[in-house]
């Protein structure tokens, strides 16, 4: 990456390190660094997404995604329900 920022990853969690000893001011030069490491992120994401979807149309996933974000919230209402009685 670069000499003051650092991706790391571990499992599914991508991990940016400031490595500007003493201080790790984020002055315009490590902001530049701190740019690009999110940049990268960014397209890590992104080409992620892609391997995932794979075949699959961006619509079919968006309304998989709210059936169960729906089936979260009715299982949050019941449980709710639940305690109040």
């Amino acid at each position: 990456m670069s000499e003051f920022v650092e991706l790391t990853r571990n499992g599914h969690v991508l991990a940016v390190k400031l490595n500007k000893p003493k201080v790790n001011a984020i002055d315009i030069p490590m902001s530049q660094h701190i740019a690009a490491a999110l940049a990268e992120l960014r397209d890590r994401m992104v080409n992620g997404c892609n391997e995932v979807a794979a075949v699959r149309h961006f619509e079919d996933m968006a309304a998989e995604r709210d059936r169960a974000i729906v089936g979260v919230l009715k299982a949050v209402a019941a449980a709710k329900a639940a305690n109040e009685v």
